[in-house]
């Protein structure tokens, strides 16, 4: 598929579940309240912290990699799915054994746990699509599994009358897992995949590596974008967090509107790297995509945010919007972040980028914990602010040394060539 196609469905799809997930999201903060909606927003960010260092970046291990050599799918996808199967055990453990210090709800922390473990899931089966840039499918089911995922909300809340917010993750759980099948089903028919593991350990010790640098990444942005609901809820009480997490979610959702549109540039840029004149010509017209969209939507959230969100939420997240107004002038340059994760993944850069969003991770906790206390949500919004500013200075400063050329594939277990790539049928 071109392109310009993979823009479209990728583009529309997100486009349509951003209005549904904002019609849930909505529904779910004004029915529950801040109480119930912060204890979620308290326990689904602590999962949320865990899952993306359970995925240990293969994600990017995947379409990077297939990308140059889609003919290796069975092993690249192999050695994936152990690391990945490893990693959530382990994260999964840490995370219960932080509960008397973290406090959170642990029906609803396990069940969140269960529902993200099939996102990943989700997340590594649909890499491979992505990587030969056939992104209908991706498209689709999203749009479709979120039109479920809000008809089901609609039916829980105002059909059932639930009071409990564990209806819904329940609800959502389920359907993953459902469409986790599906996508594996697909997966298997595009590319003709026999159902087994191939087990080579060279790769694996070069999918640990690469996800090590990538999961790096991982936890800098997840401090700077989790861990102040985190801190709000240890320092200010869940109620903050509530109040909190109706800002974020909306800048997040601005945000990653842009970066989903310029992860469909990330397995182009890879194959482009052989020309660098191209690959710079891609790079300028992705530069122009995020400068267009963040001033639009910062502008129009700094204008409007005051009346859309007690509009939207009730009178009751109004002192939500001060915080929101501060996160408006974030979206763009956490776009522009977006933007270089991209092309230091594509460089093989990850380590250097790792770095970056580290020091970035390292000075949000500290912006935090001296922001909370003295000016509440505000000081948290300020914090994501400076730290996605300090992100994006550091990686253009970098950017200077990054060398644009072709990358050699790992080495193989056999006597230590260089892996020899196979033919899969694409149907």
């Amino acid at each position: 598929m071109s392109l310009r196609s993979n823009l479209k469905w990728i583009g529309t799809s997100h486009l349509v579940t951003f209005v549904l997930s904002f019609f849930s999201f909505t529904l779910i903060a004004r029915h529950y309240g801040p109480v119930e909606y912060g204890k979620f927003t308290y326990a689904s960010s602590i999962v949320t912290v865990f899952a993306i260092l359970a995925l240990w970046g293969q994600r990017h291990v995947l379409i990077r990699d297939l990308a140059e050599a889609p003919g290796a799918l069975l092993s690249v996808l192999s050695s994936s799915l152990i690391v990945v199967s490893g990693a959530t055990l382990a994260f999964a453990s840490i995370s219960l054994l932080l509960a008397p210090i973290l406090r959170y709800d642990l029906l609803l922390f396990l069940i969140l746990w269960v529902s993200t473990t099939f996102l990943n899931l989700n997340t590594i089966f649909l890499a491979p699509m992505r990587a030969v840039e056939k992104m209908r499918f991706e498209g689709i089911t999203k749009i479709v599994q979120r039109a479920l995922y809000v008809l089901t909300v609609f039916a829980v809340i105002l059909l059932f009358k639930s009071r409990s917010i564990l209806h819904v993750v329940v609800a959502n759980a389920v359907l993953r897992a459902a469409f986790t099948g599906i996508i594996l089903w697909k997966l298997s028919r595009m590319f003709n995949l026999q159902p087994r593991l191939v087990l080579d350990p060279a790769r694996l010790r070069y999918h640990l590596r690469s996800g090590g640098a990538m999961v790096m990444i991982s936890i800098g942005v997840v401090i700077y974008q989790r861990i102040d609901s985190v801190m709000i809820g240890m320092m200010l009480g869940k109620n903050q967090v509530g109040l909190y997490g109706v800002s974020y979610r909306i800048f997040e959702v601005a945000a990653g509107s842009i970066a989903v549109i310029l992860a469909v540039f990330y397995p182009r840029l890879t194959k482009l790297k052989e020309t660098p004149e191209k690959f710079m010509a891609l790079l300028k017209k992705m530069v122009f995509l995020v400068i267009l969209g963040g001033v639009s939507i910062g502008a129009a959230g700094v204008l409007f945010g005051g009346t859309v969100i007690p509009l939207l939420f009730g009178e009751k997240y109004e002192q939500s919007v001060p915080a929101f107004k501060i996160l408006c002038f974030a979206v763009g340059i956490s776009a522009l972040s977006s933007l270089f994760g991209v092309v230091y993944r594509a460089c093989r850069s990850e380590s250097q980028f790792a770095k970056i969003t580290f020091a970035a991770g390292i000075l949000n906790i500290l912006l935090n914990l001296y922001a909370i206390p003295r000016y509440g949500i505000e000081g948290a919004a300020a914090a994501t602010l400076l730290t996605l500013l300090f992100a994006v200075v550091a990686s253009a400063w970098g950017f200077r040394r990054l060398r644009i050329e072709p990358s050699p594939p790992p080495e193989s277990s056999q006597g230590g060539k260089k892996e020899s790539f196979g033919e899969f049928e694409l149907q």
